[in-house]
């Protein structure tokens, strides 16, 4: 999780989805759309709400992830994940 930039990288992440899906939903909102009862015709509505979330998630996580993250280690943990443990690599990338 250090390798991410720790935990705000999630909370920076999940505060841009959010803030992103209520201001896509307030959009739709305008338009006659209610999330409730749900109906299969409103699916691409759901979807923006889906699709601005993630969106905007993977922005504010990569910019965290940027700013304070350790991309070598991060590297080293995602591509060795099955040998960190098995016990065969060390997880500290070794310099």
């Amino acid at each position: 999780m250090e390798a991410q930039g720790g935990n705000a990288s999630v909370i920076v992440g999940t505060q841009w989805g959010l803030t992103a899906s209520v201001l896509t939903y307030s959009m739709l909102r305008g338009q006659d759309f209610k999330v409730l009862p749900f109906a299969a015709r409103k699916t691409q509505g759901y979807a923006k709400i889906g699709v601005a979330f993630l969106g905007f998630y993977m922005l504010g996580h990569g910019l965290v992830m940027g700013k304070f993250g350790d991309r070598r280690q991060f590297n080293h943990l995602y591509m060795n994940k099955s040998g960190c443990l098995n016990g065969t690599v060390a997880w500290d990338k070794e310099e």
